[in-house]
């Protein structure tokens, strides 16, 4: 359960959980959760025309 904690603090941006330090660095510059929202983001779609190949809409698949 501890190794869950640690690893889920350092998905979410943490560079160290209960003194254990991310061997990995920063996975996630910004945290996990704006890293999502900058991947799934849709207004990039429409700068880049480029779609995040789902097929949901016409455009370069990136």
């Amino acid at each position: 359960m501890q190794t869950d904690n640690i690893v889920e603090g350092w998905l979410n941006g943490s560079d160290s959980v209960n003194g254990y330090a991310n061997p990995a660095g920063p996975l996630y510059t910004e945290g996990h959760a704006v890293t999502i929202a900058a991947i799934t983001n849709t207004d990039i779609a429409l700068v880049s025309h480029c779609s995040s190949c789902t097929a949901s809409r016409p455009g370069l698949c990136c």
